[in-house]
């Protein structure tokens, strides 16, 4: 028996050392592929498969935006399957270290080879199976999101697989769709342009495509893409995938405005039986490519049913955002505008659908200057949304004018009706009041009646998740928000930010971003808070109640008696101030349901006549000056200055009203001769020379009327902040030096020039850094407290406050200048005599070798590489790190660089 056994482990030896990989014979390359395939690389396989199956899964498609070609291009859904394809990694890297035969076979030196014969000895690996290991490695690399691994891996492969053009072919087929992935356009264009030198096997033709396509799409070349995802379409097999497929074929075709062809392919998309998420917003999209009136008709009573299933109730916003799309297309915007204020209504969930909603009917509302309206559209909308949103900076930057100009348009809208009110007759006046308190209470009654529906479905899904307790689930355990479900901390996650900004502003309405918000307003002057509250008045309080006790106690009253008498005149204080906020709820005059409400804000005397009128000019100012500056709507502005004009001719900023529009008809002159309108060009520059004319005429002591009129108004337009920087240094370094002359020469000229320049609390300053000593300190006084009053915001501010406060404690003024260079001396002065005692001294040193920091220091929000003024979005953190370790990697031979980020 153990003769047997010895015999038995013999010929495993034997076996092993003939089929080892240092070999490379015919039955070693047989038995190492054999073994690769059926053991390593089938489990491989089936990991990559599960993965594949668990991103299919649970992928959650975002359908207010172009889909993905492939899934894994949603960054946040990278994590799905990455388990394992970790494992298929792992396994094809054992497969690859177990399995691989490198030492070449053994040949005739004297016989001679044929260029098949050469091709194939010139190999690197003979393990004719382990190809596939490789490659399933790069895909699984690939499909987990790290794309720079993927990219290494299939350019080994192209590499390492050279004599073999099919593995070549299939390596950079793969190699380009990570680059493109990552944005590397150059570089996979040049792969690209490789594939088409070399021959392309068949069964590669649809991963080609699928390639060809994403690189097209990636770069918003749509046309190129679509013969391309055509034919990906058709060499598709799955008929889930194939459906979303012809989603995104769908969509292309709707951005290149072909809605007949887009129309059919999102019913080809719903021919193959996708999901019914894929399907109804593939039947929402169909909604915006119809074209035939009877299509529309026939859609439109689909959508209503599909309003009445159970099955879309928490779709109805989507339903009735489609059927808006439908009546925006047949030119009817007022049904489309109550279609899409149904589903706003009816929105149960928080979602980017409801945002695609909300910006669709604020931006109605915003064509049709209804502001008001546009508003809280582009506020809940901006909750809903991240920055990778499209368009996300434009629908940001709508929002902000809106925040602005929405309260002096509502202001002026209210003074309008009010003073058409108190002109009309009494049977209008009554009447209109009457439909307000209609509409009011309508609109309450809604609320209540959304306010018990949440209550109701509040109870189902707490009733539905004690079920779910009950069936083995935990009971306390509440459903995920799909919004939120990002682990980023709160101040990185933009949608919760914006989501805290609503709720805030629904609290505490429009607030400035400042210390002691909840105060009443507080100037820099102020020494300390202590000065908000009265010590006086406190101490004249407290004597008033000792003297009423002494006069209670010379009576006869006992200290208890007296303690009993102050807490019958609070109780009774007490009542009377309750009976009087009884009283005043219960008065006509503070209740919106009641027509004395409404009377008593109509001006109706001289006096409340005057009011009106003086907060509908300065209301007319602010909106015509927002419109102008940060709406741009050039035509609406003039109109509205047109209007102040016309109705407040006595208006007290009438000066400056005629220098914004001077600036507004000169830049609407240079827009419409850049648009090559030259007739409108010249009659806009003939009305602000009009404007300039009569600054000169009729307020020439206004301050900006020396600019307008100076014949080199147009260059220091142009080069006006880089002439105020110069004059400013100028400015300084003459400070610096002692000369006050020169300093109040050159405070004198940015007056004339540059009255409303960046730099002017600046000159300001060191005007009045130079007088003093020299200038009586009333004078300087005066000039820093006109800095605080105008620019209270500015970064000399705080400065020019310590030194009125010292100039009015009657502080004398030192000789000297205040030099911010000598400031950044002495602390780095101090801080090597600190470091020096602590025994660290440090010093810069030239030579190349020793441990160095490279430091790169920039403001947050900000372009890194701004190459022109339209250089497009700011780059992130992650770009710059990016492009530091790819430069660290390409340029240097030694590449173990550490990259910190810092953020301060």
């Amino acid at each position: 028996m153990k003769i047997q056994h010895i015999l038995y482990l013999l010929l495993a030896a034997i076996l092993g050392a003939s089929c080892s990989t240092k070999k490379n014979t015919a039955s070693t390359r047989r038995w190492q592929a054999f073994v690769t395939r059926y053991n390593v690389y089938f489990n491989a396989e089936q990991a990559y498969i599960e993965g594949r199956t668990a991103q299919d899964k649970g992928l959650k498609e975002n359908y207010t935006e172009r889909l993905p070609l492939f899934g894994v291009g949603y960054e946040k859904q990278r994590s799905l399957g990455k388990s394992n394809f970790e494992t298929t990694v792992t396994k094809c890297e054992k497969a690859i270290q177990l399995h691989s035969i490198k030492k070449k076979p053994a040949t005739d030196a004297g016989k001679t080879k044929t260029d098949a014969q050469k091709l194939w000895l010139s190999r690197k690996e003979f393990n004719p199976f382990l190809k596939n290991a490789w490659l399933l490695m790069g895909k699984a690399q690939f499909q987990k999101g790290d794309f720079t691994e993927a990219a290494s891996t299939f350019s080994y492969i192209t590499r390492f697989y050279a004599p073999e053009p099919e593995v070549v072919a299939e390596a950079r087929v793969w190699l380009a769709r990570c680059y493109a992935e990552m944005d590397w356009f150059y570089d996979a264009e040049d792969v690209i342009r490789r594939m088409d030198r070399d021959t392309m096997p068949k069964r590669l033709a649809a991963e080609r495509a699928l390639t060809m396509a994403d690189w097209h799409i990636r770069q918003d070349q749509l046309e190129e893409a679509l013969p391309h995802l055509q034919r990906a379409i058709k060499g598709e097999r799955g008929r889930s995938r194939k459906a979303r497929l012809y989603y995104l074929l769908g969509q292309t075709y709707m951005a290149l405005d072909r809605k007949a062809d887009a129309y059919k392919a999102l019913g080809r998309c719903i021919s193959n039986s996708p999901s019914y998420e894929m399907t109804f917003h593939a039947r929402i999209l169909q909604t915006e490519a119809i074209t035939n009136a009877s299509n529309a008709k026939s859609m439109v009573k689909r959508l209503r049913r599909m309003a009445k299933s159970d099955n879309n109730k928490d779709y109805l916003d989507q339903v009735y955002y489609a059927i808006g799309n439908i009546q925006l297309t047949q030119g009817d915007t007022l049904a489309a505008i109550n279609a899409y204020e149904t589903g706003r209504a009816k929105a149960t969930q928080r979602t980017v659908e409801t945002a695609v909603l909300l910006l669709r009917l604020g931006e109605i509302y915003w064509e049709r200057q209804r502001f008001d309206k546009a508003q809280p559209c582009y506020t809940e909308a901006i909750g809903l949304i991240d920055k990778e949103f499209n368009d996300y900076p434009e629908i940001t930057r709508r929002s902000k004018v809106l925040d602005a100009l929405v309260p002096p348009t509502t202001a002026i809208h209210l003074q309008d009706s009010l003073q058409w009110l108190a002109s009309a007759s009494e049977e209008e006046r009554l009447a209109a009041i009457d439909r307000v308190i209609e509409e009011l209470k309508k609109r309450e009654e809604e609320e209540r009646k959304a306010q018990r529906d949440s209550a109701a479905q509040a109870r189902r899904d707490e009733a539905m998740q004690e079920g779910d307790g009950r069936n083995g689930l935990d009971g306390n355990m509440k459903k995920p928000n799909q919004n939120n479900a990002s682990k980023e901390w709160y101040f990185y996650n933009t949608q919760l930010v914006n989501e805290g900004k609503q709720s805030f502003k629904k609290a505490w309405g429009n607030r400035k971003n400042e210390d002691d918000w909840r105060r009443s307003n507080r100037t820099i002057l102020q020494s300390n808070d202590n000065d908000a509250y009265d010590y006086a008045a406190a101490d004249s309080l407290e004597a008033l109640r000792k003297a009423v006790e002494d006069s209670l106690a010379a009576t006869g009253m006992s200290p208890r008696d007296i303690k009993r008498w102050f807490k019958e005149q609070e109780e009774a204080e007490e009542q009377e101030r309750l009976a009087a906020e009884e009283a005043e709820k219960n008065d006509p005059v503070n209740d919106p349901h009641q027509r004395e409400y409404y009377l008593a804000q109509i001006p109706f005397t001289e006096e409340q006549k005057n009011e009106s009128d003086s907060i509908l000019r300065e209301s007319l100012f602010e909106a015509a000056v927002i419109e102008k500056d940060q709406l741009e709507d050039f035509g609406l502005a003039a109109k509205t200055f047109g209007r102040l004009e016309r109705q407040f001719p006595n208006f007290a900023r009438l000066d400056e009203t005629c220098y914004h529009l001077f600036l507004l008809y000169n830049r609407w002159g240079e827009r419409e001769r850049a648009a090559g309108n030259a007739s409108e060009a010249q009659r806009l520059k003939g009305m602000a020379e009009t404007y300039r004319n009569r600054l000169r005429n009729d307020f020439p002591d206004y301050a900006m009327t020396p600019v307008v009129c100076d014949p080199n108004f147009e260059h220091n337009a142009r080069y006006g902040r880089e002439i105020e920087d110069s004059l400013y240094t100028m400015a300084y370094d003459a400070y610096r030096r002692g000369e006050r002359s020169r300093v109040a020469e050159l405070y004198g000229q940015s007056t004339r020039n540059f009255p409303k320049g960046l730099n002017r609390p600046k000159f300001i300053f060191v005007h009045a850094l130079a007088q003093l000593g020299v200038a009586p300190a009333d004078s300087v006084t005066h000039l820093l407290k006109d800095l605080l009053r105008d620019y209270p915001k500015s970064d000399v501010a705080e400065m020019a406050s310590m030194i009125v406060k010292g100039l009015e404690a009657g502080r004398n003024v030192n000789s000297g200048t205040y030099d911010i260079a000598s400031l950044w001396n002495r602390r780095t002065q101090e801080t090597e005599a600190d470091n020096a005692a602590a025994g660290t001294e440090r010093a810069l040193s030239a030579d190349r070798d020793v441990p160095f920091v490279f430091l790169i220091a920039y403001p947050t929000g900000t372009a890194l590489y701004p190459t022109s003024p339209d250089a497009g979005p700011a780059a992130s953190d992650d770009m710059l790190l990016y492009n530091l370790a790819r430069f660290n990697f390409s340029a240097y031979v030694f590449r173990g660089f550490d990259i910190v980020k810092d953020r301060q």
